[in-house]
């Protein structure tokens, strides 16, 4: 079963966007810190983090790169303001979805593109 790690500053919006998974056939984590995440990660079945950069204190960029060489398939989904959009460069594995009154939809549906759940 696939997994989905859902991080927020908000619980409201970690709540909100786990909700938008219910329906999917996968596990989400949304309350982890972010040693869990770093640990749960090196999973195999971890296929997506959402991640908000401010929920966490350690660099965004360093923990993303460590995700990334813990589990170079897993994607993750910068879920920020738009001020954090230049900070993180999209690859193949690293998207930035700005934060707004639609985003969460968003989130569900490039998730669900991408997974094809």
């Amino acid at each position: 079963m696939k997994k989905i790690i859902v991080t927020d500053k908000s619980p409201h919006i970690r709540m909100l966007i786990s909700r938008e998974f219910d329906s999917f056939k996968c596990k989400i984590e949304k309350d982890l810190n972010q040693e869990e995440i770093i640990e749960t990660s090196k999973s195999s079945n971890t296929f997506a983090i959402i991640l908000d950069p401010e929920f966490i204190t350690m660099n965004p960029l360093i923990f993303v790169k460590k995700i990334n060489e813990i589990s170079p398939e897993t994607i993750v989904i910068i879920h920020a303001y738009d001020e954090w959009r230049d900070i993180f460069h999209q690859n193949k594995t690293l998207f930035f979805i700005e934060k707004n009154a639609q985003s969460i939809e968003s989130v569900k549906n490039f998730v669900q593109k991408k997974a094809l759940l």
